[in-house]
């Protein structure tokens, strides 16, 4: 197999996939620093990222790729425009995207406002107040330290990679027997967003949104299944 890319999530290291990779049985792995990379950075609206990264990598091809929340998320733009580069593409509590023009000004709104905070706030707070999101709850909490990140760039992952600005994916993934999703136990709302897809939606017992860091071994034990 060649090598399989991973991309992390918002507010997210490149490192947050070790764990899972102690218990991985494919020796050929990369996790990549996307947001670090200025054609993947979030300077970059997330309707040019796709090409950029189809530009980057597309000479490893065919493409096996692994992507947690916003990770997955900005992969499905890159296999909507070259799906034929793709081996398999693996998505970790990604949402598929929103339907309604209601739903994605709500979302816009709410992401320009963390944005700010993200810009201003005191760091202890933002975090504390970040978890508290209903999407993490009945997961590990994660402790993340200001030095490892840039909060400008942490702004513009949430303005210009906005899950408003994501065209809706879900038939694509519904059409795609490539495409496999893998969401916690304890989600509810993504197990409902994908349980249309029978075999290819894979749940990771004990786990919440964050799958990578609330049950790393039991993600290892599924994608070395499907890999």
């Amino acid at each position: 197999m060649s090598e399989v890319l991973f991309l992390h999530g918002f507010l997210g290291l490149a490192k947050d996939f070790d764990p899972c990779f102690k218990n991985l049985k494919i020796n050929s792995r990369l996790s990549i620093p996307y947001t670090e990379r200025p054609e993947l950075s979030p300077e970059v609206f997330i309707s040019d990222w796709g090409q950029n990264f189809i530009n980057a990598y597309s000479r490893l091809g065919p493409l096996t790729a692994v992507g947690y929340s916003q990770g997955g998320r900005m992969l499905l733009g890159a296999f909507a425009m070259a799906p034929q580069l793709f081996k398999s593409l693996v998505l970790i509590s990604s949402h598929s995207g929103l339907k309604s023009n209601t739903e994605k000004e709500a979302r816009l709104s709410s992401d320009r406002q963390w944005a700010q905070r993200f810009r201003t706030q005191k760091w202890d707070s933002l975090m504390s107040e970040w978890s508290s999101q209903s999407v993490f709850q009945g997961g590990n909490p994660v402790l993340r330290s200001e030095q490892n990140f840039n909060r400008e760039a942490l702004a513009l992952c949430l303005e210009n990679w906005s899950l408003a600005h994501q065209p809706d994916y879900s038939q694509m993934i519904h059409e795609n027997e490539n495409i496999f999703v893998i969401v916690g136990e304890r989600d509810q709302k993504y197990r409902d967003l994908y349980s249309h897809l029978g075999s290819r939606l894979l749940i990771t017992k004990g786990a919440a949104h964050r799958v990578p860091s609330d049950q790393p071994i039991h993600l290892a034990e599924t994608l070395n299944s499907i890999l």
